[in-house]
C-alpha cells in the first residue's frame, strides 16, 4: 500500500469499527461521517468512494501482514514454528486491532468481482505463498511426516484459524484470543504437519 495519511488511517480504523459494530451493511459514507464527526464529502477529499475505503482498510491490513511475516526467520528454524509463530503474531495484532476482525471474517466483502475482493484475494495468495515456501523447505529437510499435502496443510491451518477467530467474535471477544488461539493453533499445527 502506498504512504497514507494520519486522516486515512484514522477512516480506516473507524471503518473497522463499524465493521465490527454493525457488519458490512452497517458500513455506509454517512455512518462514517457521523462517526469521524466531519461531513461525508470530507470523506471524498481522502477517498473516492465507499469501495475505495474499504480497500484501503483490507490493503493496510495485507501491509501488516507481509510486514510481520517479513520478521519470521524461516531459513532458521523448522516449518512448524515459521508456522505457530505467524499464528501467534496473528492472534498478537488481532487482539489489540480486533476492528480487523470483521474484514478477515466477512462473506460479504468477498461476494462481488470488487476491488474489495481483489485485494482480499491477494492477502490469502501471500499467505499461501509463505505456506508454501515454508513447506517446501520443510519437505526437504525431511522435516514433515503428513499424509496431508501442502495444500491441505494450509487449508486445514488456515480453516482452525478462521473458526477460532470466528469463535472470538460470537463470544463478543470474552476469551484472550493469544491465549487460547495459541494453545488451540500450535495442537492443529503439530496433528498437521505431523499426522502419519
Amino acid at each position: 500500500m502506498s504512504v497514507i495519511s494520519e486522516r486515512q488511517m484514522e477512516i480506516i480504523e473507524a471503518t473497522g469499527v463499524i465493521l465490527m459494530e454493525q457488519g458490512v451493511a452497517g458500513l455506509t459514507t454517512k455512518n462514517l461521517a457521523e462517526r469521524m464527526n466531519f461531513s461525508e464529502s470530507a470523506l471524498y477529499r481522502h477517498f473516492k468512494n465507499k469501495n475505495e475505503i474499504l480497500v484501503g482498510h483490507i490493503r493496510y491490513l495485507f501491509s501488516n501482514v507481509k510486514e510481520r511475516l517479513s520478521q519470521i526467520p524461516v531459513d532458521d528454524i523448522t516449518a512448524q514454528e515459521s508456522i505457530e509463530r505467524f499464528m501467534e503474531s496473528q492472534f498478537r495484532f488481532l487482539n489489540a486491532n480486533r476492528h480487523f476482525v470483521v474484514a478477515m471474517l466477512s462473506e460479504g466483502l468477498l461476494d462481488s468481482d470488487s476491488p474489495v475482493k481483489a485485494a482480499c484475494l491477494e492477502i490469502f495468495a501471500y499467505v499461501r505463498g509463505f505456506f508454501g515456501g515454508v513447506l517446501t523447505k520443510a519437505i526437504s529437510r525431511g522435516e514433515l511426516s503428513s499424509l496431508l499435502s501442502e495444500e491441505d496443510i494450509f487449508y486445514c491451518v488456515m480453516g482452525s484459524f478462521r473458526v477460532t477467530m470466528l469463535r472470538w467474535k460470537l463470544n463478543n471477544y470474552s476469551f484472550d484470543l493469544e491465549t487460547e488461539g495459541n494453545r488451540f493453533m500450535k495442537g492443529v499445527i503439530q496433528v498437521a504437519l505431523h499426522n502419519k
